[in-house]
């Protein structure tokens, strides 16, 4: 793999942990770059779920979540 940082935007997948290998594989390469992640009920403890699990997979990638009934989400340059 090259050094390119790699942008992923995840909008309307709870990434629930039964889902945890769909999350290996898409961190397996070890990428570094951003994550945005949809939120829907604004639940911290599974955000920080989230966040812990990817971390443990791929430390170097920048991890945010947004919410997903916020106007105007898509338009963020």
């Amino acid at each position: 793999m090259n050094n390119a940082k790699t942008n992923l935007v995840i909008y309307g997948w709870g990434i629930g942990k039964q889902e945890s290998h769909l999350v290996d594989q898409i961190f397996k390469h070890k990428l570094s770059g951003k994550i945005a992640i949809s939120t829907y009920s604004k639940d911290q403890s599974e955000c920080h779920r989230i966040y812990t699990e990817i971390n443990k997979l791929a430390p170097q990638v920048e991890v945010e979540f947004f919410d997903s009934q916020s106007s105007g989400c898509w338009n963020n340059p």
